[in-house]
């Protein structure tokens, strides 16, 4: 009987003990597994506030990503501006260039349009000259006049030279004002140093304007040309053009007003 109560009081130790270190193992688990929980939630909201941070990350890069494609967009809108503007102006470039080739054309034509009439003058001068004292006063008259007219024709198209394509209409076309042109017969009353300017006896109170051409010559002998720059009431500056012979003053000077 006693044998038999010290077993179980044995067994009733071991039992505790067992149970104790069963208790204390668990714990020990239990906190573990606490600890491994704390951790995985840690690990858990760290692992959301990294993929919030790349959903805005991917939102940021969107936003860029659309506005880099609307100024790519506006970029190539403005290229094809840009190249429809260059065409444009390369067409201008182009009627431009013929407008100026045409009028280089039309002033070589007056150039030696110009030339002619010059010749012609000169020959008629010398032949006036020649002639003069064996011609009866109608064949001098004659010639005289028609002196004038190659006058009045080489100073017209010296004037049409001049303002060959310098004024322009609205549509851009040149335009040439069309009126009665009067010829203006003065003289060379002053030559100014190097004969690079002259001063001439005809006025703004004659029609003389800035800019027409003056014909100088000395009896019937072509000296040059100038043109008007500046107009006084009693005479009016010109410039002398280069090819011009010796300019006195008593050469005659002809115009148009």
């Amino acid at each position: 009987m006693n044998i038999a109560s010290m077993f179980l009081r044995i067994l009733a130790i071991l039992g505790a003990l067992a149970a104790a270190a069963m208790f204390w193992i668990i714990g020990d688990t239990k906190d573990q597994l606490e600890a491994e929980l704390q951790s995985t939630e840690n690990s858990l909201t760290q692992s959301q506030n990294n993929v919030r941070s790349l959903e805005e990350e991917r939102d940021e890069l969107e936003q860029e990503l659309a506005s880099l494609n609307e100024e790519l967009e506006e970029s190539l809108s403005n290229a094809t501006q840009l190249d429809n503007q260059l065409t444009q102006v390369r067409r201008e470039l182009n009627e431009a260039r013929q407008a100026i080739s045409e009028q280089e054309d039309e002033s070589e034509s007056l150039r030696a349009e110009a030339e002619q009439i010059r010749s012609q003058l000169l020959e008629e001068r010398t032949r006036i000259a020649e002639l003069e004292e064996n011609l009866q006063d109608e064949d001098a008259e004659a010639l005289r006049t028609s002196i004038r007219a190659l006058e009045n024709q080489l100073l017209e198209t010296e004037r049409q030279l001049q303002t060959a394509g310098t004024t322009e209409t609205d549509d851009g076309a040149s335009e040439t004002e069309e009126r009665p042109r009067q010829v203006l017969r003065g003289e060379v009353i002053e030559v100014g140093p190097d004969s690079a300017f002259v001063v001439i006896n005809l006025g703004s109170e004659t029609g003389v304007r800035q800019n027409a051409p003056v014909m100088i010559r000395r009896g019937p002998r072509y000296i040059g040309r100038a043109v008007i720059r500046q107009t006084e009431d009693g005479g009016s500056v010109a410039e002398v053009q280069p090819g011009a012979s010796s300019i006195q003053p008593g050469d005659f000077a002809i115009t148009l007003n």
